[in-house]
């Protein structure tokens, strides 16, 4: 590209400048990485911006090449001339400074970490079993549950004048590793599974999350799928009636559901078929090695439904605007992230996952787990599965409807087993066992 001709009163009072000693030459590459205008910046600007108009990126005969030694070099701000010294840790190469890589090279099996040297190299993670598909591998570890107070839990605690923190922070090992579906369970997948749609958001459509079923229901979904691929049933459902799926009039948000039973038993973590997670494979999965409020760090509050941690990695009251049939109006809910009319539910897998891939854990719908509810151990614990009776079972995770200091991975909340709500579904976890 050639560049345009300075003026010549300007070409002549820059050489005589040069003469005296009095300025430096900087090239126009040079002006245009330090921010100063130049004709050929301008000119360059104007091009990218025509070209993304037109949908076709700038060509290689239209860009200059950047220049680097061995593949490791960058350029740096550099002298009009060699003889001009480069920093230090720079070489001229090429009419320019270029940096030095000075990163040292490690025995194999290592890496190199600032301050640490050269140091181990960690092992991918491997699955003991066959990953199926839709399904991510999380391996055991032991993490701490639960959470020391934060600002963000005192605001959900004591402004909206909830029960006292439940979240006492305890140490739990998980000895298996988990295959957890990636996302949460869909309308289409319960419609393949179960047939009908139980959802208020039908109008979401298919790859949306199936919602308004209650703890029971869950069960016999998961039960279903186990059979229908060869697998065993995880759960023992005794003492049951009516059909899962159905005893909810159209348009209600919350009724109690069509099916429940007396008693449902699980046949513990080493069954190889579909199920819930307990809580703790819960909030381990949804950490995935974090221990802030989100993987994405702690909540900073703007307000009661906008917190910028949230946005890029869950559907919650700050951002789930929907625009189809039988949205929920949202229009008066305080202080959101994003203006909204109407909100719901949105199609799964939208958002960024967390470091093991799973999305949607703080958002979307909350889930049901398996656990009874009750008060967290103060001592370590292994493989828990929660307290052997209860009232309520546990649910887990943000929704589309939830203020944003909910959406946190230790925030728990209970629910009755026999009720549907219009903000609850469910995920699939399978142990990795062989």
């Amino acid at each position: 590209m050639k560049q345009p001709d300075p003026s010549p009163a300007r070409w002549h009072l820059t050489v005589a400048l040069l003469l005296a000693g009095l300025l430096a030459a900087p090239s126009p590459q040079a002006q245009e990485r330090r921010g100063e205008p130049s004709s050929e910046m301008s000119f360059t600007q104007a091009r990218i911006c025509q070209d993304d108009t037109d949908g076709d990126a700038p060509t290689g005969d239209d860009e200059p090449e950047p220049r680097q030694v061995g593949g490791d070099a960058k350029e740096e701000d550099s002298p009009a001339s060699p003889d001009n010294p480069c920093p230090p840790g720079s070489v001229w190469q090429d009419g320019g400074c270029m940096v030095v890589d000075t990163t040292p090279e490690c025995p194999d099996g290592t890496v190199f970490r600032d301050g640490e040297g050269c140091v181990a190299e960690e092992a991918p993670v491997v699955s003991p079993v066959d990953v199926p598909e839709g399904f991510v591998y999380v391996p055991p570890g032991v993490f701490g549950m639960g959470k020391a107070e934060t600002s963000s839990s005192r605001y959900y605690y004591s402004r909206l004048r909830l029960r006292e923190p439940d979240e006492l922070e305890h140490e739990v090992t998980l000895s298996r590793g988990l295959l957890v579906q990636a996302t949460e369970v869909t309308q289409g997948q319960w419609r393949d599974v179960m047939g009908g749609n139980p959802s208020y958001f039908k109008a979401c459509g298919a790859s949306c999350p199936v919602e308004r079923i209650n703890w029971f229901e869950a069960l016999a979904f998961l039960n279903r799928w186990s059979e229908r691929d060869g697998l065993d049933a995880c759960y023992v459902l005794e003492g049951c009636a009516g059909e899962p799926g159905a005893g909810c009039e159209e348009g209600a948000v919350t009724c109690e559901g069509g099916f429940s039973c007396q008693r449902a038993r699980f046949k513990g973590l080493g069954c190889r078929g579909y199920r819930l997670p307990t809580e703790s494979e819960w909030e381990y999965m949804a950490r995935a090695g974090s221990r802030t409020d989100t993987p994405n760090g702690d909540l900073t509050l703007v307000g009661e439904n906008s917190a910028p941690q949230l946005d890029g990695i869950a559907w919650y009251g700050g951002n789930s605007a929907v625009s189809y049939a039988d949205g929920w109006a949202c229009e008066a809910w305080d202080k959101k992230s994003e203006p909204s009319a109407y909100c719901g539910t949105h199609p799964v897998g939208l958002k960024y996952p967390n470091g093991w891939e799973v999305t949607d854990a703080l958002g979307n719908v909350a889930e049901w787990v398996w656990d009874w509810y009750d008060g967290y151990s103060v001592n370590p614990v292994t493989d828990p599965v929660g307290p052997p009776s209860g009232r309520w079972r546990v649910v887990r995770g943000g929704a589309w409807n939830f203020n944003a200091a909910a959406c946190r991975s230790s925030f728990r909340y209970r629910m009755d087993p026999t009720r549907r709500f219009y903000f609850i579904g469910l995920r699939a976890v399978r142990s990795a066992v062989k």
